[in-house]
């Protein structure tokens, strides 16, 4: 499975250092999985909650800190980043080059 690079516009500060440049690997179902399972307990279903623990889980590097990556420095995100994380979340399975023949329930 292919990872997939991206650029922060804002970046993420680690430390004293911003970064910009992003990997990712590609999330598969026990990505989610793992996701839903580090959320907080209650409540209902909040997509933005998921998607920055999924980015948590996915994340293999950060400019030049290696994952995983807290999802605290995730929160710090500017909203443009997170957006620009959360469309390549979204869009892993086409940026990916990974294709599926499950189109889910009928």
């Amino acid at each position: 499975m292919e990872n997939i690079t991206g650029r922060f516009q804002d970046g993420m500060k680690i430390g004293d250092t911003v970064h910009h440049d992003f990997e990712m690997r590609v999330p598969n179902t026990g990505d989610m999985m793992a996701a839903e399972n580090e959320m907080p307990v209650g409540g209902s279903y909040k997509p933005i909650t998921f998607n920055a623990y999924l980015a948590a889980v996915v994340l293999t590097r950060v400019g030049t800190q290696d994952g995983p990556i807290s999802v605290n420095l995730i929160k710090r995100l500017s909203r443009r980043d997170f957006f620009t994380l959360r469309d390549l979340l979204d869009n892993a399975d086409e940026e990916g080059n990974v294709e599926s023949s499950d189109t889910g329930p009928s």
